[in-house]
Protein backbone atom coordinates (compact mmCIF):
# COMPACT_ATOMS: atom_id res chain seq x y z
CA UNK A 1 0.00 0.00 0.00
CA UNK A 2 1.28 3.47 -1.11
CA UNK A 3 0.88 6.37 1.03
CA UNK A 4 1.25 10.07 0.30
CA UNK A 5 3.96 11.51 2.60
CA UNK A 6 4.63 15.18 0.42
CA UNK A 7 0.89 16.50 -0.04
CA UNK A 8 0.31 20.39 -0.70
CA UNK A 9 -2.61 21.83 0.29
CA UNK A 10 -4.50 24.97 0.45
CA UNK A 11 -2.55 26.97 3.27
CA UNK A 12 0.09 26.71 1.02
CA UNK A 13 -0.53 30.01 0.11
CA UNK A 14 -1.46 30.47 -3.58
CA UNK A 15 1.51 27.40 -4.26
CA UNK A 16 -1.49 24.74 -4.25
CA UNK A 17 -5.22 24.11 -5.26
CA UNK A 18 -5.90 21.21 -2.79
CA UNK A 19 -8.64 22.38 -0.12
CA UNK A 20 -8.20 19.42 2.89
CA UNK A 21 -11.99 18.39 2.78
CA UNK A 22 -11.63 17.85 -0.90
CA UNK A 23 -8.41 15.86 -0.21
CA UNK A 24 -9.55 13.37 1.74
CA UNK A 25 -12.54 12.53 -0.07
CA UNK A 26 -10.24 11.58 -2.75
CA UNK A 27 -8.02 9.46 -0.18
CA UNK A 28 -10.77 8.07 0.70
CA UNK A 29 -12.00 6.92 -2.66
CA UNK A 30 -8.81 5.45 -3.37
CA UNK A 31 -8.94 3.32 -0.48
CA UNK A 32 -5.59 4.93 0.92
CA UNK A 33 -5.54 4.13 4.77
CA UNK A 34 -3.23 6.82 5.68
CA UNK A 35 -2.40 10.51 4.49
CA UNK A 36 0.15 13.18 5.04
CA UNK A 37 0.32 16.79 4.96
CA UNK A 38 3.25 18.97 4.03
CA UNK A 39 2.66 22.59 3.46
CA UNK A 40 5.36 24.61 2.84
CA UNK A 41 6.97 26.29 5.70
CA UNK A 42 3.74 26.16 7.60
CA UNK A 43 1.46 23.90 9.69
CA UNK A 44 -1.54 26.14 9.61
CA UNK A 45 -3.59 23.08 8.17
CA UNK A 46 -2.46 20.91 10.30
CA UNK A 47 -5.52 20.68 13.28
CA UNK A 48 -8.40 21.19 10.27
CA UNK A 49 -6.14 17.92 8.31
CA UNK A 50 -6.62 15.74 11.80
CA UNK A 51 -10.37 16.10 12.44
CA UNK A 52 -10.88 15.44 8.69
CA UNK A 53 -8.45 12.24 8.50
CA UNK A 54 -9.97 11.30 11.33
CA UNK A 55 -13.48 11.78 10.48
CA UNK A 56 -13.20 10.05 7.18
CA UNK A 57 -11.31 7.00 9.13
CA UNK A 58 -7.53 7.73 7.31
CA UNK A 59 -4.93 8.20 9.48
CA UNK A 60 -3.19 11.72 9.69
CA UNK A 61 0.08 12.00 9.48
CA UNK A 62 1.28 15.77 10.29
CA UNK A 63 4.80 17.10 8.44
CA UNK A 64 5.70 19.89 6.42
CA UNK A 65 7.91 21.49 3.91
CA UNK A 66 10.59 23.12 5.88
CA UNK A 67 13.21 25.25 4.18
CA UNK A 68 17.20 25.16 4.76
CA UNK A 69 19.10 27.92 4.70
CA UNK A 70 22.94 27.27 2.51
CA UNK A 71 24.29 28.75 5.36
CA UNK A 72 23.25 29.90 8.87
CA UNK A 73 19.32 30.97 8.66
CA UNK A 74 20.47 34.68 10.71
CA UNK A 75 22.49 35.26 6.95
CA UNK A 76 19.68 37.47 4.92
CA UNK A 77 21.83 37.81 1.46
CA UNK A 78 21.83 35.82 -1.66
CA UNK A 79 24.57 32.93 -2.17
CA UNK A 80 25.56 32.67 -6.29
CA UNK A 81 24.43 29.80 -7.65
CA UNK A 82 22.77 28.60 -4.40
CA UNK A 83 19.24 28.77 -3.57
CA UNK A 84 18.17 30.79 -0.94
CA UNK A 85 15.93 28.41 0.69
CA UNK A 86 16.58 24.61 -0.03
CA UNK A 87 13.02 22.11 0.80
CA UNK A 88 13.35 19.31 3.10
CA UNK A 89 10.14 17.39 4.11
CA UNK A 90 9.78 16.60 7.56
CA UNK A 91 6.97 14.37 9.41
CA UNK A 92 5.80 13.71 13.05
CA UNK A 93 5.99 10.34 14.61
CA UNK A 94 5.46 11.06 17.83
CA UNK A 95 4.26 13.94 20.35
CA UNK A 96 7.76 15.04 21.31
CA UNK A 97 8.36 15.32 17.11
CA UNK A 98 5.15 17.36 16.98
CA UNK A 99 6.66 19.67 19.60
CA UNK A 100 9.77 19.97 17.24
CA UNK A 101 8.23 20.90 14.47
CA UNK A 102 6.29 23.34 15.90
CA UNK A 103 9.47 25.08 17.07
CA UNK A 104 11.23 24.58 13.84
CA UNK A 105 8.23 26.01 12.29
CA UNK A 106 7.86 29.41 14.53
CA UNK A 107 11.71 29.88 14.32
CA UNK A 108 11.94 29.75 10.86
CA UNK A 109 9.31 32.65 10.51
CA UNK A 110 10.97 34.63 13.42
CA UNK A 111 14.47 33.97 13.22
CA UNK A 112 14.98 33.09 9.36
CA UNK A 113 12.48 34.30 7.27
CA UNK A 114 14.14 35.15 3.82
CA UNK A 115 11.97 35.14 1.12
CA UNK A 116 10.44 31.93 2.99
CA UNK A 117 10.58 30.46 6.65
CA UNK A 118 13.88 28.98 7.10
CA UNK A 119 16.04 26.77 9.65
CA UNK A 120 19.27 25.75 9.43
CA UNK A 121 21.43 22.50 9.73
CA UNK A 122 22.45 23.73 13.42
CA UNK A 123 18.64 24.21 14.25
CA UNK A 124 17.21 21.06 12.88
CA UNK A 125 19.92 19.00 14.83
CA UNK A 126 18.42 20.61 18.25
CA UNK A 127 15.04 19.48 17.25
CA UNK A 128 15.33 16.31 15.29
CA UNK A 129 13.93 14.39 17.50
CA UNK A 130 10.06 12.43 16.68
CA UNK A 131 11.18 13.64 13.42
CA UNK A 132 11.35 11.90 9.86
CA UNK A 133 13.14 13.36 7.43
CA UNK A 134 12.90 13.01 3.79
CA UNK A 135 15.55 14.42 1.63
CA UNK A 136 13.20 16.76 -0.10
CA UNK A 137 12.16 17.03 -3.74
CA UNK A 138 13.93 18.68 -7.09
CA UNK A 139 15.61 22.10 -5.48
CA UNK A 140 16.15 20.49 -2.15
CA UNK A 141 19.91 20.51 -0.47
CA UNK A 142 20.98 16.97 -1.34
CA UNK A 143 19.18 17.40 -4.91
CA UNK A 144 21.17 20.47 -5.97
CA UNK A 145 24.74 19.33 -4.78
CA UNK A 146 23.66 16.29 -6.86
CA UNK A 147 23.17 18.19 -9.73
CA UNK A 148 25.66 20.83 -9.66
CA UNK A 149 28.52 19.76 -7.48
CA UNK A 150 30.71 16.89 -7.08
CA UNK A 151 30.16 13.25 -6.25
CA UNK A 152 31.99 13.90 -2.96
CA UNK A 153 29.82 16.57 -2.01
CA UNK A 154 27.09 15.30 -2.46
CA UNK A 155 27.70 11.67 -0.35
CA UNK A 156 29.03 14.15 2.54
CA UNK A 157 25.12 16.13 2.26
CA UNK A 158 23.57 12.50 2.21
CA UNK A 159 26.17 10.65 4.74
CA UNK A 160 25.42 14.70 7.32
CA UNK A 161 21.76 13.72 7.14
CA UNK A 162 22.31 9.91 7.71
CA UNK A 163 24.36 10.25 10.75
CA UNK A 164 21.43 13.07 11.82
CA UNK A 165 18.56 11.05 11.47
CA UNK A 166 19.81 7.79 11.14
CA UNK A 167 17.11 4.89 10.36
CA UNK A 168 14.87 7.79 10.01
CA UNK A 169 16.31 9.58 6.77
CA UNK A 170 15.41 8.65 3.29
CA UNK A 171 16.33 9.37 0.42
CA UNK A 172 13.07 11.24 -1.83
CA UNK A 173 12.64 9.98 -5.47
CA UNK A 174 10.05 11.92 -7.38
CA UNK A 175 8.81 10.83 -10.81
CA UNK A 176 6.55 12.77 -13.50
CA UNK A 177 6.60 10.97 -16.45
CA UNK A 178 6.50 13.33 -19.70
CA UNK A 179 4.47 12.15 -22.91
CA UNK A 180 5.56 14.18 -25.76
CA UNK A 181 2.97 13.54 -27.56
CA UNK A 182 0.69 14.60 -25.00
CA UNK A 183 2.56 18.18 -24.04
CA UNK A 184 2.17 18.71 -27.64
CA UNK A 185 -1.45 18.42 -28.12
CA UNK A 186 -1.89 21.37 -25.46
CA UNK A 187 -1.56 24.76 -25.70
CA UNK A 188 2.58 24.10 -24.65
CA UNK A 189 3.47 23.23 -28.58
CA UNK A 190 2.65 26.69 -29.17
CA UNK A 191 6.19 27.80 -27.45
CA UNK A 192 8.96 25.82 -28.25
CA UNK A 193 10.96 27.05 -25.13
CA UNK A 194 8.58 25.56 -22.44
CA UNK A 195 8.82 22.25 -24.70
CA UNK A 196 12.51 22.34 -23.82
CA UNK A 197 12.03 23.16 -20.13
CA UNK A 198 9.81 19.95 -19.90
CA UNK A 199 12.41 17.98 -21.59
CA UNK A 200 15.23 19.78 -19.20
CA UNK A 201 12.92 18.94 -16.21
CA UNK A 202 12.30 15.11 -16.78
CA UNK A 203 16.22 15.33 -17.99
CA UNK A 204 17.18 16.36 -14.36
CA UNK A 205 14.85 14.18 -12.63
CA UNK A 206 16.43 10.70 -14.23
CA UNK A 207 19.97 12.20 -13.30
CA UNK A 208 19.03 12.91 -9.85
CA UNK A 209 16.98 9.68 -9.74
CA UNK A 210 20.53 7.69 -10.70
CA UNK A 211 22.44 9.45 -8.11
CA UNK A 212 20.37 8.95 -5.78
CA UNK A 213 20.05 5.13 -6.13
CA UNK A 214 23.60 5.13 -6.09
CA UNK A 215 23.60 7.02 -3.08
CA UNK A 216 21.08 3.90 -1.53
CA UNK A 217 23.47 1.80 -2.45
CA UNK A 218 26.40 2.59 -1.46
CA UNK A 219 25.35 4.96 1.66
CA UNK A 220 22.78 2.23 3.18
CA UNK A 221 19.95 4.93 2.85
CA UNK A 222 16.50 3.65 2.29
CA UNK A 223 14.43 5.28 -1.27
CA UNK A 224 11.03 6.61 -0.27
CA UNK A 225 8.48 7.21 -3.19
CA UNK A 226 6.69 10.14 -2.94
CA UNK A 227 4.62 12.74 -5.58
CA UNK A 228 3.85 16.02 -4.22
CA UNK A 229 0.49 17.15 -5.61
CA UNK A 230 -0.10 20.45 -6.11
CA UNK A 231 -3.85 19.40 -7.91
CA UNK A 232 -6.37 17.15 -7.93
CA UNK A 233 -7.14 15.71 -11.37
CA UNK A 234 -4.82 16.08 -14.05
CA UNK A 235 -6.42 18.54 -16.25
CA UNK A 236 -6.22 20.99 -13.09
CA UNK A 237 -2.95 22.39 -14.37
CA UNK A 238 -4.50 25.23 -16.25
CA UNK A 239 -6.19 26.17 -13.73
CA UNK A 240 -3.30 25.84 -11.44
CA UNK A 241 -0.95 27.80 -14.01
CA UNK A 242 -3.76 30.81 -13.70
CA UNK A 243 -3.72 30.21 -9.73
CA UNK A 244 0.46 31.00 -9.22
CA UNK A 245 0.45 33.85 -11.36
CA UNK A 246 -2.62 35.37 -8.58
CA UNK A 247 0.95 35.64 -7.23
CA UNK A 248 3.59 36.39 -9.89
CA UNK A 249 1.49 39.38 -10.96
CA UNK A 250 2.23 37.99 -14.68
CA UNK A 251 -0.84 37.95 -16.77
CA UNK A 252 -0.68 34.30 -18.45
CA UNK A 253 -1.18 35.61 -21.96
CA UNK A 254 -0.60 39.20 -23.98
CA UNK A 255 -3.27 41.36 -25.93
CA UNK A 256 -1.44 41.49 -29.95
CA UNK A 257 -2.79 44.69 -31.70
CA UNK A 258 -2.65 46.57 -34.62
CA UNK A 259 -1.27 50.28 -34.86
CA UNK A 260 -5.19 51.18 -34.24
CA UNK A 261 -4.58 49.25 -31.56
CA UNK A 262 -7.35 46.91 -32.85
CA UNK A 263 -7.33 43.66 -30.85
CA UNK A 264 -5.91 40.73 -33.16
CA UNK A 265 -5.81 37.83 -30.43
CA UNK A 266 -3.93 36.56 -27.41
CA UNK A 267 -0.54 35.33 -26.96
CA UNK A 268 1.21 33.45 -24.20
CA UNK A 269 3.03 35.33 -21.88
CA UNK A 270 6.78 33.95 -21.64
CA UNK A 271 7.18 35.88 -17.97
CA UNK A 272 4.82 34.29 -16.60
CA UNK A 273 5.62 31.78 -13.96
CA UNK A 274 5.02 28.16 -15.04
CA UNK A 275 5.30 24.70 -13.77
CA UNK A 276 7.58 22.38 -15.90
CA UNK A 277 5.12 19.39 -16.18
CA UNK A 278 1.56 18.56 -16.15
CA UNK A 279 2.01 15.59 -13.57
CA UNK A 280 1.67 17.59 -10.29
CA UNK A 281 -2.02 15.69 -9.64
CA UNK A 282 -2.80 13.47 -7.14
CA UNK A 283 -2.08 9.82 -7.51
CA UNK A 284 -3.73 6.83 -6.26
CA UNK A 285 -2.04 4.04 -5.00
CA UNK A 286 -2.15 1.63 -7.89
CA UNK A 287 -0.88 4.13 -10.04
CA UNK A 288 2.34 5.04 -7.59
CA UNK A 289 3.05 0.89 -7.86
CA UNK A 290 3.06 1.04 -11.30
CA UNK A 291 5.28 3.97 -11.50
CA UNK A 292 7.43 2.81 -9.39
CA UNK A 293 7.28 -0.99 -10.64
CA UNK A 294 10.92 -1.52 -10.62
CA UNK A 295 11.93 -0.60 -7.26
CA UNK A 296 9.09 -1.52 -5.05
CA UNK A 297 10.68 -1.10 -1.52
CA UNK A 298 10.31 2.56 -2.33
CA UNK A 299 6.56 2.41 -2.24
CA UNK A 300 6.86 -0.37 0.39
CA UNK A 301 8.67 2.29 2.86
CA UNK A 302 5.78 4.59 2.50
CA UNK A 303 4.01 2.41 4.15
CA UNK A 304 6.34 1.89 6.84
CA UNK A 305 6.91 5.15 7.55
CA UNK A 306 3.13 5.76 7.94
CA UNK A 307 3.07 3.06 10.71
CA UNK A 308 5.92 4.66 12.33
CA UNK A 309 4.04 7.97 12.38
CA UNK A 310 2.01 7.81 15.75
CA UNK A 311 0.46 11.27 16.78
CA UNK A 312 -2.69 12.57 18.41
CA UNK A 313 -3.97 15.54 18.97
CA UNK A 314 -5.96 15.86 22.62
CA UNK A 315 -8.75 18.13 22.42
CA UNK A 316 -10.18 17.51 25.49
CA UNK A 317 -7.47 18.77 27.51
CA UNK A 318 -7.00 22.31 28.19
CA UNK A 319 -3.28 24.14 28.02
CA UNK A 320 -4.00 27.36 30.22
CA UNK A 321 -1.28 28.47 32.92
CA UNK A 322 -2.73 28.60 36.52
CA UNK A 323 -3.39 32.09 37.97
CA UNK A 324 -1.86 32.21 41.84
CA UNK A 325 -4.03 34.45 43.83
CA UNK A 326 -2.30 36.98 45.93
CA UNK A 327 0.05 35.99 49.19
CA UNK A 328 -0.66 32.30 47.93
CA UNK A 329 2.45 29.63 48.36
CA UNK A 330 4.38 29.60 44.80
CA UNK A 331 3.86 25.94 45.04
CA UNK A 332 0.52 25.52 45.49
CA UNK A 333 -0.98 23.04 42.53
CA UNK A 334 -3.73 20.88 41.87
CA UNK A 335 -6.93 21.23 43.63
CA UNK A 336 -5.58 23.48 46.30
CA UNK A 337 -4.56 25.92 43.31
CA UNK A 338 -8.35 25.72 41.90
CA UNK A 339 -10.19 26.41 45.24
CA UNK A 340 -7.95 28.80 46.29
CA UNK A 341 -8.28 30.60 42.63
CA UNK A 342 -12.18 29.77 42.84
CA UNK A 343 -12.15 31.48 46.20
CA UNK A 344 -10.41 34.27 45.03
CA UNK A 345 -12.90 35.25 41.99
CA UNK A 346 -15.56 35.34 44.35
CA UNK A 347 -13.96 37.36 46.87
CA UNK A 348 -13.01 40.07 44.09
CA UNK A 349 -16.44 39.67 42.79
CA UNK A 350 -18.75 40.18 45.97
CA UNK A 351 -15.83 42.74 47.07
CA UNK A 352 -16.76 44.79 43.59
CA UNK A 353 -20.28 45.46 43.99
CA UNK A 354 -20.78 48.51 45.74
CA UNK A 355 -18.00 49.97 43.75
CA UNK A 356 -19.18 48.93 39.94
CA UNK A 357 -22.70 49.40 41.75
CA UNK A 358 -23.07 53.44 42.28
CA UNK A 359 -26.12 55.10 42.78
CA UNK A 360 -26.82 56.01 39.76
CA UNK A 361 -26.41 52.21 38.08
CA UNK A 362 -28.38 51.27 41.14
CA UNK A 363 -31.38 54.18 39.85
CA UNK A 364 -31.17 52.55 36.18
CA UNK A 365 -31.58 48.98 37.36
CA UNK A 366 -34.79 50.28 39.41
CA UNK A 367 -36.43 51.60 37.03
CA UNK A 368 -35.84 48.83 34.80
CA UNK A 369 -36.30 45.96 37.30
CA UNK A 370 -39.20 48.13 39.69
CA UNK A 371 -40.62 44.96 41.53
CA UNK A 372 -36.78 43.85 42.62
CA UNK A 373 -34.64 44.05 45.36
CA UNK A 374 -31.38 45.91 43.39
CA UNK A 375 -28.94 43.50 45.80
CA UNK A 376 -30.79 40.32 45.23
CA UNK A 377 -30.84 40.85 41.56
CA UNK A 378 -27.07 41.46 41.29
CA UNK A 379 -26.37 38.37 43.60
CA UNK A 380 -28.06 36.18 41.98
CA UNK A 381 -27.33 36.38 38.81
CA UNK A 382 -23.60 36.70 39.89
CA UNK A 383 -23.93 33.12 41.78
CA UNK A 384 -25.41 31.43 38.49
CA UNK A 385 -22.43 32.61 36.80
CA UNK A 386 -19.96 31.58 39.48
CA UNK A 387 -21.19 28.22 39.67
CA UNK A 388 -20.88 27.87 35.47
CA UNK A 389 -17.60 29.47 35.46
CA UNK A 390 -16.31 27.52 38.46
CA UNK A 391 -17.80 24.05 36.98
CA UNK A 392 -16.48 24.47 33.57
CA UNK A 393 -12.82 25.63 35.23
CA UNK A 394 -12.18 28.43 33.33
CA UNK A 395 -11.73 30.72 37.04
CA UNK A 396 -7.99 31.02 36.06
CA UNK A 397 -8.29 32.08 32.24
CA UNK A 398 -10.81 35.00 33.56
CA UNK A 399 -8.42 35.69 36.44
CA UNK A 400 -5.74 36.30 33.93
CA UNK A 401 -7.22 38.03 31.33
CA UNK A 402 -8.23 40.61 34.52
CA UNK A 403 -4.61 40.86 35.39
CA UNK A 404 -3.07 42.26 31.73
CA UNK A 405 -6.11 44.73 31.98
CA UNK A 406 -5.41 45.64 35.03
CA UNK A 407 -1.69 46.08 34.28
CA UNK A 408 -2.47 47.56 31.14
CA UNK A 409 -4.57 50.03 32.50
CA UNK A 410 -2.14 51.10 35.32
CA UNK A 411 0.35 51.52 32.64
CA UNK A 412 -1.75 53.94 30.78
CA UNK A 413 -2.77 52.21 28.03
CA UNK A 414 -5.57 52.68 26.42
CA UNK A 415 -8.17 49.84 26.59
CA UNK A 416 -11.82 49.52 24.91
CA UNK A 417 -14.82 49.20 27.00
CA UNK A 418 -15.44 45.67 26.06
CA UNK A 419 -17.50 43.94 22.96
CA UNK A 420 -18.62 40.64 21.93
CA UNK A 421 -20.40 38.08 23.87
CA UNK A 422 -18.32 38.67 27.10
CA UNK A 423 -20.35 41.97 27.54
CA UNK A 424 -23.20 39.82 28.86
CA UNK A 425 -21.50 38.26 31.66
CA UNK A 426 -21.64 40.21 35.09
CA UNK A 427 -18.36 38.60 36.30
CA UNK A 428 -16.84 40.13 33.70
CA UNK A 429 -18.32 43.69 34.54
CA UNK A 430 -17.44 43.36 38.08
CA UNK A 431 -13.74 41.91 37.74
CA UNK A 432 -13.10 45.32 35.27
CA UNK A 433 -12.86 43.13 31.50
CA UNK A 434 -15.71 44.77 30.65
CA UNK A 435 -17.31 48.53 31.18
CA UNK A 436 -20.92 46.78 29.90
CA UNK A 437 -23.10 46.48 32.85
CA UNK A 438 -25.51 43.47 31.70
CA UNK A 439 -28.40 43.73 33.92
CA UNK A 440 -29.47 46.75 32.54
CA UNK A 441 -28.91 46.05 28.66
CA UNK A 442 -30.71 42.86 28.96
CA UNK A 443 -27.74 40.93 27.85
CA UNK A 444 -27.33 37.47 28.01
CA UNK A 445 -24.51 35.34 30.19
CA UNK A 446 -25.45 32.42 27.57
CA UNK A 447 -24.03 34.16 24.97
CA UNK A 448 -20.47 34.25 26.83
CA UNK A 449 -21.02 30.55 28.28
CA UNK A 450 -23.37 28.01 27.12
CA UNK A 451 -23.83 25.84 29.80
CA UNK A 452 -24.11 22.55 27.43
CA UNK A 453 -21.68 23.96 25.10
CA UNK A 454 -17.66 22.20 25.83
CA UNK A 455 -15.63 24.89 24.12
CA UNK A 456 -13.69 27.83 25.80
CA UNK A 457 -15.65 31.08 25.16
CA UNK A 458 -13.78 34.34 23.78
CA UNK A 459 -13.37 37.45 25.27
CA UNK A 460 -12.43 40.36 23.07
CA UNK A 461 -10.07 43.22 24.65
CA UNK A 462 -9.03 46.19 22.61
CA UNK A 463 -5.85 47.33 23.24
CA UNK A 464 -4.23 50.14 22.14
CA UNK A 465 -1.71 49.28 18.73
CA UNK A 466 0.87 51.58 20.04
CA UNK A 467 1.34 49.16 23.14
CA UNK A 468 -0.26 46.59 22.57
CA UNK A 469 3.41 44.79 22.08
CA UNK A 470 4.06 45.64 26.07
CA UNK A 471 0.88 44.04 26.85
CA UNK A 472 2.13 40.28 25.72
CA UNK A 473 5.47 41.00 26.75
CA UNK A 474 4.38 41.54 30.35
CA UNK A 475 1.40 38.22 29.91
CA UNK A 476 4.48 36.34 28.65
CA UNK A 477 7.15 37.19 31.14
CA UNK A 478 4.33 36.63 34.16
CA UNK A 479 2.92 33.39 32.93
CA UNK A 480 5.41 32.15 30.00
CA UNK A 481 6.42 32.22 26.62
CA UNK A 482 5.08 28.81 25.95
CA UNK A 483 1.65 29.75 27.31
CA UNK A 484 1.10 32.79 25.04
CA UNK A 485 0.16 32.31 21.37
CA UNK A 486 -0.96 35.14 18.66
CA UNK A 487 -3.55 34.00 16.20
CA UNK A 488 -3.70 33.74 12.27
CA UNK A 489 -6.60 34.90 10.31
CA UNK A 490 -6.39 33.53 6.99
CA UNK A 491 -8.79 35.39 4.22
CA UNK A 492 -10.33 33.13 1.36
CA UNK A 493 -10.28 34.37 -2.25
CA UNK A 494 -14.16 34.72 -2.45
CA UNK A 495 -16.07 34.67 -5.98
CA UNK A 496 -15.34 38.54 -6.25
CA UNK A 497 -12.02 39.09 -5.74
CA UNK A 498 -11.80 35.72 -7.93
CA UNK A 499 -12.87 37.14 -10.69
CA UNK A 500 -10.65 40.10 -10.63
CA UNK A 501 -7.89 38.74 -10.09
CA UNK A 502 -8.40 35.53 -13.03
CA UNK A 503 -9.50 38.41 -15.00
CA UNK A 504 -6.06 40.29 -14.59
CA UNK A 505 -4.17 37.25 -15.23
CA UNK A 506 -5.90 36.45 -18.29
CA UNK A 507 -5.62 39.94 -18.95
CA UNK A 508 -8.94 40.75 -19.93
CA UNK A 509 -10.13 44.53 -18.87
CA UNK A 510 -11.90 44.73 -15.84
CA UNK A 511 -14.88 46.41 -17.02
CA UNK A 512 -15.66 43.31 -19.14
CA UNK A 513 -14.88 41.08 -16.39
Amino acid sequence: MFTPLCVETQYSILSSLISIEKLVAQAQAYGLKSLAITDTGNMFGAVEFYKTCIAAGIKPIIGMQAYLAPGSRHEKKRIANVPAALPITLLVKNATGYKNLCILSSKGHLEGFYYRPRIDKELLEEHKSGLICLSGRMGSSIAHTALNGSEEEFFEQVDFFKKMFGEDFYLQIERHPLDLEEVRSTSVNKEPWLVRAFEDFADREKNLEEKLRKAHEQCGVSLCATQLPKYLDKDDWKHHEIFINIQSKEPCQIIERDSLGKELGAAPNPKREVMTTHELRFKSSDEMKVLFADIPEAVENTQKIADQCDFHFDFNQSHYPVFLPPNSPSDLEGPEQVKAAAEYLKEICFSAISDRYTDQRRAILREKFPDSDIDALVTERLNYELKIVIERGIVDYLLIVRDFIQWAKAEGIPVGPGRGSGAGSIILYLIGITDIEPLSLNLFFERFINPERPSYPDIDVDICMERRLDVIEYTQNKYGQGNVAQIVTFGKMKAKMVLKDVGRVLNIPLAKV
